[in-house]
């Protein structure tokens, strides 16, 4: 009997392992994830000149757990010296994060998709 749990133990750890190794290599990074931020970021103050932004309200459109292509949208303004966040230009930006499945390189690209009225977190 106890054999029979170790060999069970074991299969699912080991294929615990390979869903991760699979997912880490060929899927898209999710939405929310420091890198895709970063890259995001750079592009769209590339494309408006601002100096800095904060990014609100990361969410996924489209793509799976395994998806090399995932959609995703997130609320931007830029970082303004006097303005609060309440009073900041909120603008939706759509974007895809791409992960090519050959090279394991990602691409992030984004898009202006208009105003948004950003949901901020309760205070706790």
């Amino acid at each position: 009997m106890f054999d029979r749990i170790m060999a069970v133990l074991c299969l699912l750890g080991v294929a615990a392992l390979a869903v991760y190794l699979v997912q880490d290599r060929y899927a898209a990074p999710a939405c929310d994830n420091a890198a895709v931020a970063s890259r995001l970021a750079s592009d769209i103050k590339s494309k408006v000149g601002a100096n800095g932004l904060y990014l609100l309200n990361a969410k996924e459109s489209s793509g799976g757990f395994f998806s090399p292509v995932r959609t995703c949208e997130v609320d931007a303004a830029p970082i303004g010296d006097a303005t609060t966040l309440a009073q900041s230009h909120w603008k939706t930006i759509l974007y895809t994060v791409t992960r090519d499945r050959r090279t394991g390189g990602t691409s992030v690209t984004a898009a202006l998709e208009g105003k948004a009225r950003p949901v901020f977190a309760a205070n706790q």
